[in-house]
């Protein structure tokens, strides 16, 4: 009988163990993927702020804005989250956040979570456009390109033909013959040549 209550006690001892071990353990997974639920949380609200261009268009309050807006709708509802905006400097480019994640978990426990993370955001001046116009022999337009400065060039599909003559290349008045894939710096007119 004395062995008996020895082997049961010892069988819920070893039940209790294990199932402390797995709490514990099921704590720790729920800790990383939350803080890692935050994290990209955080890193996709600035990315989707910084690919709306924002940054270029509004003020530093309104894209700071901007970002909460983004961040506050991914984030867990049930927790309490505090945003630090640690740096916002419009003229550096400069975004630091710190997201401080607050949430009860069973047994009333307070967990806390933070992140922190500095993005650079790079500013768009204004764009240059370059001209490329392809004429016929006789200055009418072929095709016409609007190109940002530093784009590569396109050439036209089809050139101008002519009954007598065979399309040698496009070239233009300064002597420069064009090449598929060059670098647009300036606007430029080129003028059909013929063989």
């Amino acid at each position: 009988m004395r062995g008996i209550v020895i082997g049961v006690s010892l069988v819920l001892a070893g039940i209790f163990l294990v199932l402390t071990v797995l709490s514990i353990h099921g704590r720790a997974i729920r800790m990383v993927n939350e803080q890692a639920t935050l994290e990209s949380t955080v890193e996709s609200a600035l990315d989707e702020t910084l690919e709306q261009n924002l940054f270029t268009q509004k003020s530093q309050e309104e894209f700071v804005i901007e970002f909460l807006q983004h961040a506050l709708i991914r984030l867990n509802p049930n927790a309490q989250i505090q945003v630090d905006i640690a740096a916002a400097d419009l003229e550096k480019g400069i975004l630091a956040v710190k997201v401080t994640e607050e949430y009860d978990s069973i047994g009333q426990k307070v967990h806390t979570l933070t992140y922190e993370t500095t993005a650079l955001l790079e500013r768009e001046g204004p764009k240059h456009y370059c001209s490329v116009i392809f004429e016929d022999e006789d200055g009418n337009v072929v095709r016409k390109y609007k190109l940002t400065k530093g784009e590569k060039m396109i050439l036209p599909t089809k050139a101008p033909k002519r009954a007598d003559k065979k399309f040698v290349h496009w070239k233009s008045m300064s002597g420069h013959i064009a090449v598929a894939g060059e670098v647009v710096e300036q606007d430029v007119i080129y003028r059909a040549q013929y063989q």
